[in-house]
């Protein structure tokens, strides 16, 4: 690189000679002329090599500054974006959760029903209109006016009759947030007591 004047080719500024930097010229020359460079780093613009360093040196354009920011601002707005569907995500695991937990406990209520076919008289219980269809509310902590409710229903099936083996199906429908419908189904099989 040329400098305008010859008289300032010799004088370190502060890119250096070259334009390669301050700290890459060899450690002798930096600390020897470190006093004549003192005034020109308190006072921009002054001393040896001000001229050099405006033309090597020079400061970010707008250009640059409003790219930076624009890709600042899409960074930030990308986090803000996956927070917010983490955030809905955990929130339908939750109600998902609930949802498996009321249909756990009616498969409970089913199953603890008396059928003994053998006993004199016989018992049957575990019919499905023992069992009619049940609206609750989701074990969840909820605030003011959002309680979801999940609606149970039960469903008895024969499966074989020798030997005696019938299948218990508990579907929870319950309403998402923008999704509509969901059920959660919970399907056991069971004997009768001996």
């Amino acid at each position: 690189m040329r400098f305008a004047d010859p008289k300032q080719s010799d004088t370190p500024s502060l890119c250096g000679r070259n334009g390669y930097g301050l700290w890459s010229a060899p450690r002798t020359k930096i600390f020897g002329k470190l006093s004549k460079l003192l005034p020109s780093l308190l006072r921009p613009g002054t001393g040896a090599g001000s001229r050099a360093r405006s033309q090597t040196c020079a400061g970010g354009s707008l250009i640059e500054v409003i790219m930076s920011l624009a890709i600042s601002s899409i960074s930030v707005g990308g986090i803000i974006q996956c927070y917010l569907m983490a955030s809905k995500r955990v929130e339908w695991l939750a109600c998902s959760q609930a949802a498996n937990n009321l249909a756990s406990q009616r498969v409970e209520q089913v199953r603890a029903a008396k059928w003994d076919p053998m006993a004199f008289p016989s018992v049957d219980e575990l019919v499905s209109t023992n069992f009619p269809t049940v609206i609750s509310a989701f074990d969840m902590p909820s605030t003011g006016n959002n309680q979801i409710y999940g609606t149970n229903v039960v469903t008895i099936t024969t499966i074989s009759v020798n030997p005696p083996l019938r299948m218990i199906n508990v579907e929870c429908v319950w309403q998402a947030f923008n999704r509509g419908l969901v059920t959660n189904t919970m399907t056991v099989y069971r004997s009768p007591d001996q």
